[in-house]
């Protein structure tokens, strides 16, 4: 994820990145580097959630839960 990059940009770049793994005109290598690009992008955005949820317990002295899919 680009430093530049917001959250939703991330997401939005995320999404793109889904749809073209399902296209059938990839190669396997072309796939398997857009898997671990994908892969890497989503994990910088868990680490965003983790940096937002962590402000706000900090502000509001209550935990935040924030819920994942298993991937």
């Amino acid at each position: 994820m680009e430093a530049t990059e917001t959250f939703e940009q991330g997401m939005k770049r995320l999404e793109e990145m889904t749809q073209k793994m399902q296209r059938d005109d990839l190669t396997l290598d072309a796939s398997v580097a857009l898997y671990r690009e994908a892969r890497e992008l989503a994990d910088a955005l868990h680490d965003k959630l983790d940096q937002a949820a962590l402000t706000i317990e900090t502000l509001d002295g209550k935990p935040v839960e924030i819920v994942r899919d298993q991937a």
